[in-house]
C-alpha cells in the first residue's frame, strides 16, 4: 500500500489524524490477510475485495460466516463495514 500517498489523501479530505491512522490500521489489517491492496486494486479496483467486505442485516441475522477473514472482535456486520 501506497501508505504515504494514501495519509497525505486522507489528510487533504479534512480526516483529522486519529482517523486517519485508525483507516491506515484497517488496511494493514486487511493486506495482512486478505493480500497487498495495490495488487488487489491492480487486479479489479477492488471489485472482489469490496463484495469480500459486504455484509448485510440479513447476513447478520442468519449468522452467516463473513467472506472475509479479517478477523472482528465484536458486532460482524458493523466491523466489516467499518473495513469496507
Amino acid at each position: 500500500m501506497k501508505e504515504s500517498l494514501f495519509r497525505k489523501w486522507l489528510g487533504e479530505q479534512g480526516y483529522n489524524f486519529a482517523t486517519i491512522d485508525s483507516r491506515i490500521s484497517n488496511c494493514h489489517r486487511i493486506s495482512d490477510v486478505e493480500g497487498d491492496l495495490d495488487v488487489l486494486f491492480e487486479q479489479d479496483q477492488y471489485e472482489d475485495l469490496i463484495m469480500r467486505l459486504s455484509y448485510s442485516t440479513q447476513d447478520e441475522k442468519e449468522n452467516a460466516r463473513p467472506r472475509h477473514d479479517v478477523q472482528i472482535k465484536g458486532n460482524i456486520r458493523t466491523g466489516t463495514a467499518t473495513l469496507k
